[in-house]
């Protein structure tokens, strides 16, 4: 579960309990204020605790852990060179860290939660959610370290075993990014809904602007795309994408196995840090 182990015994018969953004998650006593085993604690509370949340503009309703959430916004948030090609919006970030923030509070005097997804280390595009302060360099920090499945679709995720080449990791790790940009339900939606077609298309221009605009991106009038036509913009990107990555490979990898092992695009990894004041 963390890298300080699995053999803690953890207090975690905590009730479903179905909330709003605006109410309390939970409703357990919080323990002595301690930061001896807390982080430890503190990750086995996030992946335990079943939450619903409704996101502050009433959009969204979601449901999982507060872990699985966690997992999802940090795909939700990726970003390009630091420049933001995933969601924009901030109800569902905010939602989230609440639920994260309403666990940690239960289970540790001081906690810092932080999220975090990217292809293969060191690549240019990256999730990051972090919620809680920084501890103090005076503060005795207990940390704990555990990973989730990455929210991705099926075919989704690179191999990470021995590889054809740099390419074809590169494509495989281009491919997690677009469906983390562009997920399959959003590119279901977008068939029909006019709003979900006009944030797809948001998506991709700030995709293109961000491999420098080479790519084509659609027309201006979003609402009049056909099908066929976001297809087609969603390949040329993840094209470009995959030139990018594969270069990029070849210049941190010694050889394509190497690489292949490196792959990460299929977990999340969420650090806990816990100390008292």
């Amino acid at each position: 579960m963390s890298a300080r182990g699995q053999s803690t015994v953890v207090d975690v018969a905590l009730a479903l309990v179905v909330v709003s953004a605006a109410v309390g998650l939970l409703t357990v006593p919080s323990p002595a204020p301690t930061a001896d085993g807390t982080a430890d604690e503190t990750i086995a509370a996030l992946q335990t605790t079943t939450v619903t949340v409704t996101t502050e503009d009433g959009d969204r309703t979601l449901h999982g852990t507060p872990a699985q959430l966690l997992a999802r916004a940090t795909l939700d948030r990726v970003r390009f060179d630091g420049t933001a090609i995933g969601r924009t919006d901030s109800a569902d970030r905010r939602t989230v860290e609440r639920a994260v923030a309403r666990v940690t509070r239960h289970r540790a005097a001081r906690a810092q939660v932080i999220a975090r997804w990217e292809p293969y280390p060191g690549a240019s595009v990256a999730g990051r959610v972090a919620v809680g302060g920084t501890p103090p360099a005076s503060a005795t920090v207990d940390a704990a370290v555990t990973t989730l499945p990455a929210p991705l679709p099926l075919g989704a995720v690179p191999p990470t075993r021995a590889a054809a080449g740099y390419d074809a990791l590169g494509s495989a790790a281009a491919e997690s990014v677009v469906a983390a940009v562009a997920p399959p339900s959003l590119c279901r939606r977008a068939r029909f809904d006019a709003r979900a077609r006009t944030r797809l298309v948001r998506r991709y221009r700030r995709l293109d602007r961000a491999l420098g605009g080479r790519t084509v991106a659609p027309p201006a009038e979003a609402g009049r795309l056909a099908s066929t036509d976001l297809t087609a913009t969603r390949e040329r990107l993840r094209r470009a994408l995959a030139a990018r990555f594969a270069d990029d490979l070849r210049e941190r990898f010694a050889s394509p196995d190497r690489a292949a092992r490196s792959m990460a695009a299929g977990e999340v990894q969420i650090v806990v840090r816990t100390w008292s004041p």
